[in-house]
């Protein structure tokens, strides 16, 4: 097996190794110890193809598809990270195993103190909170703007969208 790239990305510490025969280039789950040790004891691939990566023994475990390294180690050294947890995630608050990667909070912290979320916008970016409220403020002041059409004076218009867009606003806080 060669060692070809250890990194963490958003959060998740992965590497890929290049298991060799029918499986070959792969990505893997591993725990933080293992990507530090990759780091600072193996040299990866080469950007251009002239070194292939240091032969390394891997202990690692297939579950529906994913591969999961728990430890590495250089073809003649002795020299490996100690598993940290085996490569389980942990709740960020108390610190409890948590059933996959993709959840930082366990359920009775995540019921307590939620993890904030944003939400996608028609053109895909992330909103926040409060640009939501604000979007949703002035289409609560659009309708009402519609509703008063013929009841209102046209020359007084702009004061009385502020004065009801201010009243909703105080309203959601």
């Amino acid at each position: 097996m060669k060692f070809l790239l250890a990194m963490v990305k958003d959060g998740n510490p992965i590497t890929r190794i290049d298991f060799g025969g029918d499986i070959g280039e792969k990505w893997a789950t591993t725990t933080q110890a293992v990507v530090d040790f990759a780091k600072t004891g193996l040299k990866s691939r080469s950007k251009d193809g002239s070194y292939a990566g240091d032969e390394v023994t891997v202990e690692h475990t297939v579950t529906n598809g994913k591969y999961n390294v728990t430890k590495i180690t250089k073809v003649g050294t002795g020299g490996s990270p100690t598993p940290a947890g085996a490569g389980k995630p942990t709740c960020s608050d108390c610190g409890i195993e948590v059933k996959d990667a993709k959840y930082k909070k366990c359920f009775k912290c995540n019921e307590k103190n939620p993890a904030p979320r944003a939400s996608k916008s028609a053109n895909g970016n992330f909103r926040t909170p409060e640009q939501i409220t604000k979007d949703e403020v002035g289409s609560m002041t659009a309708r009402t703007m519609a509703g008063l059409t013929g009841v209102i004076d046209p020359n007084n218009v702009t004061a009385i969208i502020r004065t009801v867009y201010q009243t909703y606003k105080d309203l959601v806080k």
